[in-house]
């Protein structure tokens, strides 16, 4: 009897421990046990190559650009998020982020940024090692001024007019620099009014006014590189206020995975994307 009892007792034991792994690996289960929280990333609804592909509300997949594609990584690595993309204008974007209608959006450091979303901030010092990218300005100029950069200002600067995309960061040190700014939708539309006299110079990031030039010959045969860019800045993950203060924890583990893909991919994915674009340029005009 006694055996009995104990082989009917290690049975039932077995038995229970069965129920609990199939009820522990059941999908009812594991969602709820595991529901990512919904991280809304906003990002412009221009092409900004190639940190962003085509224009419009939808993302071009799979390739939709450098950034789109790190972020991807970020959302594949961290268990705890799932990030949903929506394009709008650059402004509202900004605005979004502010309100806590978006979770996220990628920029650089400046005051009116620091005001309306949460940086990588220890201590009170920016840890500008957590950034997901970097972007050159470069300034382009026509044959009908002398204006040129030297690295630490400019040869002339009275009544001369400038085209940058509109609310791009480079905006504050132009005027630092008091320089006139006429503020256009892109980096293409900064190259058009130069191209036909509009304006004095053409400011936007490189790799973008580098790839509109492809497609624009008239213009690229008038218009000239300034070989010495105007800024490198450092492009972050910049948090609504709201989710870095829901998900303290949370918030620093996405910036510190940023800066491991960013280390891993970034430059290897520019590269991709400038060739991919070279490529297909070359096949069109073989056509």
């Amino acid at each position: 009897p006694g055996g009995t009892w104990m082989i009917r007792k290690v049975g039932l034991e077995c038995f229970t421990v069965c129920v609990l792994l199939l009820f522990a690996m059941s999908p009812c289960f594991r969602v709820h046990a595991a529901e990512p929280i919904r991280f809304v990333f906003n990002c412009e609804d221009k092409e900004v190559f190639p940190y962003w592909i085509g224009e419009g509300t939808d993302i071009v997949k799979p390739d939709g650009g450098v950034s789109y594609e790190l972020l991807k990584l970020i959302d594949e690595r961290i268990d705890e998020i799932e990030i949903v993309f929506e394009r709008y204008p650059w402004r509202r974007c900004q605005q979004n982020l502010k309100r806590g209608k978006a979770d996220g959006i990628i920029g650089s450091v400046n005051s009116e940024r620091l005001e309306i979303g949460a940086f990588p901030i220890n201590n009170g010092v920016l840890d500008s090692s957590m950034y997901l990218n970097t972007q050159d300005y470069c300034l382009y100029t026509g044959m009908h001024t002398a204006l040129a950069w030297d690295g630490h200002g400019f040869n002339m600067t009275k009544d001369i007019l400038i085209a940058v995309p509109r609310g791009y960061s480079i905006i504050p040190f132009l005027k630092e620099q008091h320089l006139e700014i006429y503020e256009v939708e892109t980096a293409e539309a900064t190259l058009r009014m130069l191209g036909n006299g509009r304006v004095d110079g053409a400011v936007a990031p490189c790799l973008a006014m580098e790839a509109a030039l492809v497609d624009m010959p008239d213009v690229s045969r008038n218009v000239f590189l300034n070989p010495i860019p105007l800024e490198k800045r450092k492009y972050y993950i910049i948090m609504s206020r709201q989710f870095a203060r829901r998900h303290p924890e949370l918030s620093r583990k996405i910036w510190r995975t940023a800066r491991e893909v960013a280390a891993e991919y970034f430059d290897v994915l520019v590269e991709r994307y400038l060739q991919g674009r070279l490529k297909s340029r070359e096949l069109t005009h073989v056509r």
